[in-house]
């Protein structure tokens, strides 16, 4: 979904979606795209928090621009599944980078 069918993942954004209630940071992150965000913003939220303007939510999904937040479930299999076909870790984060974001990429 999204773009993620370009990085041939097995992903769509229900699992995504489903995922995010799961991550109590992204469930925060969705609440405040919504809603507002608070003045005070928890030093582990700051990264969204300097994207605020940019996040969205769509179809259940937070997008920073076009790329697709990925929930810390799901991680560490995008990380293997991209290096399985493109290795090299730079040229793979690199990859990740045009379609996926979370903290730390």
């Amino acid at each position: 979904v999204f773009l993620l069918h370009d990085l041939q993942l097995p992903l769509t954004a229900e699992d995504i979606a489903l995922a995010k209630h799961k991550d109590d940071q992204l469930a925060t992150i969705k609440d405040w795209v919504q809603r507002g965000w608070p003045r005070d913003t928890p030093g582990n939220l700051q990264p969204f928090k300097t994207r605020q303007s940019e996040l969205s939510v769509l179809k259940g999904c937070i997008l920073w621009g076009t790329r697709v937040v990925i929930p810390q479930i799901f991680r560490q299999h995008i990380i293997e599944m991209l290096h399985k076909d493109h290795p090299g870790i730079n040229r793979m984060k690199a990859l990740a980078r045009s379609y996926v974001w979370w903290p730390g990429l």
